[in-house]
């Protein structure tokens, strides 16, 4: 599948909605390969990901804090 077949065909003045958490953006940055745009993102997903444990290590433990 070439690039052209992901392309969306609009029309002018046509409006289209479309919903975007602001960390759902990732801009390429100037230079940047795919490959690196890639690695980049996942580095942000897995960080999300360690942050996430610790967020719920942290509420478990004062739940269990609050259950004494």
């Amino acid at each position: 599948m070439d690039d052209s077949s992901r392309l969306v065909k609009s029309h002018c003045r046509r409006e289209i909605g479309l919903d975007f958490e602001p960390e759902d953006i990732h801009i390429m940055r100037l230079n940047e390969t795919e490959e690196e745009f890639d690695a980049r993102i996942e580095e942000y997903v897995e960080m999300e990901e360690q942050e996430a444990g610790l967020i719920n290590a942290i509420e478990e433990e004062r739940d269990e804090e609050n259950n004494l």
